[in-house]
C-alpha cells in the first residue's frame, strides 16, 4: 500500500521549488492526495513524468528538467512494487 508518507519522501526528494535544503516537508503534502489518486489508476512512466511536469510548471511555476520528472515518477511507481 502506498502511504502519503512514501509519496512525501519522493516529493521532497524531487523538490522542484528547491525548498528541502531549508529544512522543509510538508511544502508538498497538498499534492500527495493528487499523486496517491493518479498512482491508483496505474499509470506508466510517462503519464506519471508529464503529471509532475505540469504539477511543477502549472502550481509552482517552476520549469525544471524531464529527468527529475522522470526520476521522481520512477521512484512514485517503484512504491506500489
Amino acid at each position: 500500500m502506498i502511504t502519503p508518507d512514501a509519496v512525501r519522501d519522493v516529493l521532497v526528494a524531487w523538490d522542484p521549488l528547491g525548498v528541502a535544503k531549508y529544512g522543509s516537508s510538508d511544502e508538498y503534502d497538498s499534492y500527495i492526495p493528487q499523486i496517491v489518486l493518479l498512482l491508483a489508476t496505474n499509470p506508466d512512466e510517462p503519464i506519471l513524468t508529464r503529471a509532475l511536469e505540469q504539477l511543477s510548471v502549472t502550481a509552482m511555476m517552476m520549469d525544471i528538467p524531464t529527468e527529475r520528472h522522470a526520476s521522481a515518477a520512477r521512484r512514485l511507481l517503484n512504491l506500489s512494487e
